[in-house]
């Protein structure tokens, strides 16, 4: 799985290096430009969709010897609605891969010709990725009982809080995007 994470990181990164290359003109990001965010200090700058891809990655990690279900959830649901929890977990982590394997496609024939072209194709695959986690969310929060619902949510604000991402500046909406 974090083969996968960081294909599709380097395939992102790749794309806008090459970019970057291509704008011989522009200076180099100094520190200045950079925004570190760190859930432990500053969770509201934590993305919604970051806080629930990293909650569903959690709970998509293998049953052995059982169910990765955090003890908030488990205790607040019943077995349908864990069966459930695993299952959109279990979903969002599926088409994180695939959408990471068409990402990673899109470095076969990349030139200077076609990268624009290439690097809206990757920025489209990385907004279905987070808003596969979002409609995820929104699907079990619709479908459980208002204690798994706050059990849910209380867990993904407690992977919210361990998150940290570098971004630069100029690229920080596009980073909080979709939500």
């Amino acid at each position: 799985m974090k083969q996968l994470r960081f294909g599709v990181v380097l395939v992102y990164l790749l794309l806008t290096a090459v970019s970057v290359v291509h704008t011989q003109d522009k200076p180099s990001a100094s520190d200045s430009d950079i925004v570190l965010i760190d859930g432990a200090k500053n969770p509201e700058l934590v993305p919604n969709w970051a806080a629930w891809l990293e909650a569903f990655r959690f709970m998509a990690a293998p049953a052995a010897p059982i169910e990765p279900i955090p003890t908030v959830i488990y205790l607040a649901t019943s077995r349908e609605h864990r069966a459930l929890i695993r299952k959109e977990a279990l979903l969002v982590i599926t088409q994180e891969r695939e959408l990471g394997q068409r990402a990673l496609k899109l470095q076969d024939g990349l030139t200077a010709e076609n990268l624009p072209e290439r690097s809206d194709q990757a920025d489209t695959l990385e907004l279905k990725r987070r808003q596969a986690a979002l409609d995820a969310r929104d699907r079990l929060l619709a479908a459980l009982p208002t204690e798994g619902q706050i059990a849910l949510r209380e867990f993904a604000e407690h992977v919210r809080k361990g998150y940290k991402a570098t971004v630069v500046k100029s690229k920080l909406a596009q980073f909080l995007a979709p939500e």
